[in-house]
């Protein structure tokens, strides 16, 4: 049976979309991947990470001077980031330890100038670390005031990457790239109002640039703030409630959306229900406006945390893994409609 956190999801230089998840029966880190763009998956394959008991998986493409390559992340029991690269010149590398001493889970990010960031939550003082292509592959402490984690992390239209993430308290904090490349103080985007934030949020960009974020409150309802202009200035909060139309808190919405660009440019949420149903709300035109919620059923007798990335023609496909174990998998149809669950089976 595969492990019932959530999948991870990349898509290699060549578009062809890779899905990682870990199983219960092995404890293995497994795979699948697309045998051609857009088109086709194979079986399950075996990862075999340096370590037996881990969280995550978290991947992300990663940028190289000498070949192109993705990678995929464990976290450790002992708090240190293991990394392991499939690049088009070698295929899979060795694993290799980044060392570190992480415990709130990690956002692997690419900035637009295709240098690489990992960003992650310390162990034992909540503060926020940076490792990559700008500290010279060392862990770099940026402080915070008591980070939960795990953070997103995205950049702007004019390339600075803006990290958000959700303090001990259920407040959220901001950090941002200046225009000279150095950090900002950290920022209080405060909680919607009502209820303290739950999790991860979702940050993604609208098809003019401008950075969309969605957190998931106390009140197990969806809050949104978005970018005012391109690159530059926050709204205020606005609810979209919950499938359910509760406000009383008993059901709603959990765990941590998934936020992605299609291929027309209009975003697109998915987010599981306290009954384990996979929902969905998207823009109703590019860069404004929603639509009203709507239900891809339970695969698995209950959805778990989604994931979601478009195929190299555009298309969304979307996998969750379900109460019994299975990876499922639903994706747009050429016609612009959405199919039905597939189960992939576990590794």
């Amino acid at each position: 049976m595969l492990q019932l956190g959530r999948p991870a999801i990349v898509a290699d230089w060549a578009g062809r979309l890779h899905v990682f998840a870990g199983s219960t029966t092995d404890a293995d880190l497994h795979y699948i991947s697309q045998t051609a763009p857009s088109d086709g998956w194979t079986g399950w394959q075996r990862m075999d990470p340096p370590i037996t008991s881990w969280t995550g998986p978290f991947a992300a493409p990663v940028s190289l001077i000498d070949a192109r390559a993705i990678a995929v992340y464990l976290i450790g029991t002992d708090h240190v980031v293991y990394q392991r690269r499939y690049t088009s010149s070698s295929g899979w590398q060795p694993w290799r330890s980044l060392g570190g001493a992480v415990g709130g889970g990690l956002t692997p990010v690419i900035d637009s100038l295709g240098r690489n960031y990992v960003f992650a939550v310390t162990d034992t003082f909540r503060t926020l670390l940076e490792y990559g292509d700008a500290t010279g592959d060392e862990w770099t402490d940026h402080g915070g005031p008591g980070l939960g984690g795990p953070p997103a992390g995205y950049a702007s239209a004019d390339r600075r990457l803006e990290i958000m993430i959700n303090t001990t308290n259920g407040i959220l904090a901001h950090l941002w790239q200046t225009s000279g490349g150095d950090w900002s103080p950290w920022d209080n985007h405060h909680a919607p109002p009502g209820g303290t934030v739950l999790g991860a949020p979702a940050l993604a960009p609208s098809a003019d640039g401008r950075l969309e974020m969605f957190v998931v409150n106390s009140q197990l309802a969806l809050w949104h703030q978005w970018q005012t202009s391109i690159n530059n200035g926050w709204s205020g909060w606005t609810s979209h409630g919950n499938p359910q139309n509760r406000t009383d808190g008993s059901a709603g919405v959990q765990g941590l959306p998934a936020l992605v660009p299609s291929g027309d440019g209009r975003l697109h949420l998915f987010v599981r229900s306290t009954g384990g149903e996979l929902y969905r709300i998207s823009q109703t035109a590019i860069n404004n406006g929603w639509s009203a919620w709507h239900s891809h059923g339970t695969p698995g007798g209950s959805a778990g945390e989604p994931v979601a990335a478009p195929s190299a023609d555009g298309r969304l496909e979307v996998f969750t893994i379900g109460a019994d174990g299975q990876l499922y998998h639903f994706w747009q149809t050429r016609d612009s409609g959405w199919s039905g669950w597939y189960s992939h089976g576990s590794a």
